[in-house]
């Protein structure tokens, strides 16, 4: 057996104690030595069986001289067959082909000039091979079905969950042999862990697989959508503000933030750098134009698809696919920025422009994920001549200022006219739209400030968005298994003498 590391059986006072603390198998000295108890000598005994680096070591107790000792699958051609004057010999051959039942059998004669006297054997049961190929085949939220080689000569596997590398074990399930496969069904959401599992012959324990870490999907995940138009071209000093917009998104601690009027060919550049990275790590996501951005934290998302499409009247809408990491749920989240204006022909062309930002989305989104619509809208319930919020509301989306559990700053116009104390009517030109099935804990507004003066003419908004998956995936199957005690794993194995 290439590789073995140290196993090892102690005997006390009689008594063999095999596997680890809390399995125990008891073996009484009469019961070890049944097959030899009316040639042996109650003080001979086995006191330890020792494997290390591919080496067998059988220790006993004994009043002999000299010892003959054999040791391999059959006593009359065995593997070793040596004497001795001391209590103690080695097998130095272990290997693959030492025995495919997984045992041995052993003799110990007691030598003298007049005779040889059979003192102590048996059968060894020697530890299975390590596991190997552990892959998992199948995650959900409350559970896993995880698979492997099937080991030679098996009675048992145990499959051990801990929550970190050097923890003690939070469950141990024994299964028997026949597969090797296991699946469970009762892990709760968001449970993060590392499995291993372990070979079992007859009660002795092979080593630890190595291990594979998951974190099963979570129910939900919360986390905070931002939206702002920064002004970069037609305010002044977009080269300063733009730094300190930036330090002020990291202190409001967005995940997702969608930036508006956020520039062109001649301030994009300026907008990436100082947008990019921080505390947040934001990255910016890819396929959007370069007046709208979305920035979102890689730690906790993965951009899946993102692009850009025109609702008509110069603009367009920049859209990115994600995937939260928490829930393995994908959602869309859009910057938009409808036309400005007051007048009749304006208010047509939004409410235009929000009939194609429908279409759109749903062009784009035939699996009907999630969506998240955040920006400047030019609109809100005050101005009802643009029909914008009634086709979003028709469309199946909710203004998130509207739902949301808790509000801060909800008196305050978005659109803040450069004061530092906007007017107080709750006209809200800034929006965070969601869809169906998105709930909104939070939503605040901010009055940020640089140097005593706001750093644009639009006040910064978020929400706090919680997801939850559209299509909860679960394991329904749950293998039949014994729990064991937590704490019976060790990292030896032993070997198990039998009369």
């Amino acid at each position: 057996m290439p590789g073995i590391s140290r196993r090892l059986t102690t005997l006390v006072a009689g008594v063999s104690l095999l596997g680890a603390a809390g399995v125990l198998t008891w073996t009484g000295s009469a019961d070890l030595d049944a097959a030899v108890a009316t040639d042996t000598a109650t003080s001979y005994r086995l006191t330890s069986v020792n494997i290390e680096d591919s080496t067998l070591t059988l220790a006993w107790n004994g009043e002999a001289e000299k010892y003959r000792v054999r040791i391999g699958t059959n006593l009359d051609k065995p593997l070793l067959d040596t004497t001795t004057s001391d209590p103690i010999a080695s097998l130095n051959e272990l290997s693959e082909r030492t025995s495919r039942s997984g045992t041995l059998r052993y003799q110990i004669d007691n030598i003298s000039d007049s005779d040889t006297t059979k003192v102590l054997g048996g059968t060894l049961t020697l530890p299975p091979d390590a596991v190997s190929d552990l892959k998992i085949e199948d995650l959900a939220s409350n559970g896993l079905k995880l698979t492997w080689a099937k080991a030679a000569n098996v009675t048992h596997y145990d499959v051990i969950f801990r929550k970190k590398k050097d923890s003690e074990p939070f469950a141990i399930h024994r299964i028997s042999g026949e597969k090797s496969a296991f699946t469970i069904n009762t892990l709760e959401p968001g449970t993060s862990a590392r499995i291993q599992v372990r070979a079992v012959r007859q009660g002795v324990v092979g080593e630890l697989s190595t291990p594979l870490e998951f974190t099963t999907p979570a129910a939900f995940s919360e986390f905070a959508v931002g939206a702002w138009n920064v002004c970069s071209e037609s305010c002044s000093g977009y080269g300063s503000r733009s730094q300190a917009m930036a330090t002020k998104v990291q202190e409001s601690k967005m995940d997702i933030m969608t930036l508006q009027e956020a520039g062109g060919q001649r301030v994009g550049r300026v907008t990436n750098a100082a947008f990019s990275g921080g505390e947040r790590g934001f990255v910016r996501a890819t396929g959007g134009s370069k007046t709208r951005y979305i920035f979102y934290r890689d730690e906790l998302f993965d951009q899946l698809e993102g692009g850009n499409f025109s609702v008509g009247h110069g603009r367009t809408v920049t859209w990115a696919r994600l995937k939260d990491l928490k829930t393995d749920q994908a959602f869309i989240v859009a910057s938009v920025h409808l036309v400005p204006g007051k007048n009749k022909k304006k208010d047509q062309a939004r409410g235009s422009q929000a009939s194609s930002l429908v279409s759109g989305i749903n062009r784009i989104n035939p699996a009907n994920d999630p969506v998240i619509l955040a920006g400047d809208f030019n609109t809100g319930s005050h101005r009802g001549g643009d029909r914008v919020m009634s086709r979003l509301a028709n469309a199946g989306y909710s203004d998130s200022v509207r739902i949301a559990k808790l509000t801060e700053g909800a008196a305050m116009n978005t659109y803040n006219r450069n004061r530092v104390n906007p007017p107080r009517s709750g006209d809200y030109v800034d929006h965070i739209f969601v869809s169906a099935g998105l709930t909104v804990p939070l939503w605040r507004q901010y009055t940020h400030t640089h140097g005593g003066k706001v750093l644009t003419d639009h006040n910064m908004i978020a929400a706090k968005i919680r997801l939850t998956p559209s299509d909860v995936k679960e394991i329904k199957e749950q293998s039949r298994s014994v729990l064991l005690p937590t704490t019976s794993v060790r990292e030896t194995t032993n070997v198990e003498p039998r009369p």
